[in-house]
């Protein structure tokens, strides 16, 4: 609460030391893009879907009570690993995106009818966004779909980092991640929440 982050500590002999905020609650949003995604699974059974965030028994519940598999890949640590950040030749670290796609999103052509990218794609380095389009484009059967949020910041701007779990069909769960909030990186401006993948 307001008077609590505001509030400070004072002891004899000591600087006033203002109080620790309490962490960031979790909070509920629609998601239209969420709809959307739904609805192309709508009158399906047996699909395979991908979830490429964190493990949610409420996520793996919403869809294997529709009748679907749901397999889970978390590439956010992944992401965020000194495993796949080389230096160059201006000493600088530089993500590897050839280096991440050989231990990730490993799986064979046409597997899945829908991916839940979540804000995945707008947190990768630019360099990676094109490859791991690309591998999405070949483990997606021609059709499927792919649920994707872009933030509104500005690209290098600092974004709150979030786990998404269903509560419905138009309705997420946003939980704070913890430690710092991250980079928004891509340089994609708008984008459709939820779009089809097509044959080349």
């Amino acid at each position: 609460m307001l008077h609590n982050s505001l509030k400070k500590l004072f002891r004899p002999g000591t600087a006033p030391q203002a109080a620790a905020a309490p962490p960031p609650a979790a909070s509920l949003r629609r998601s239209n893009g969420l709809r959307e995604f739904c609805r192309e699974l709508r009158g399906q059974e047996g699909l395979r879907v991908l979830d490429l965030g964190a493990a949610s028994q409420a996520n793996i519940s919403f869809f294997t009570e529709l009748g679907h598999k749901i397999y889970t890949e978390d590439l956010y640590p992944a992401l965020n690993s000194s495993a796949y950040r080389v230096r160059d030749e201006n000493r600088q670290w530089r993500f590897e995106p050839d280096a991440f796609l050989t231990e990730n999103l490993s799986y064979q052509m046409l597997l899945f009818d829908a991916v839940l990218c979540w804000d995945l794609l707008d947190q990768l380095e630019e360099n990676a966004l094109r490859p791991v389009v690309y591998r999405l484009h070949r483990i997606v059967k021609p059709g499927g779909v792919l649920l994707s949020f872009f933030h509104t910041a500005e690209p290098g701007a600092a974004v709150p980092i979030y786990r998404y779990r269903i509560q419905g069909s138009d309705t997420l769960e946003l939980i704070p991640g913890a430690g710092s909030p991250c980079v928004a990186r891509s340089t994609i401006a708008t984008s459709r929440p939820c779009s089809r993948i097509s044959t080349p």
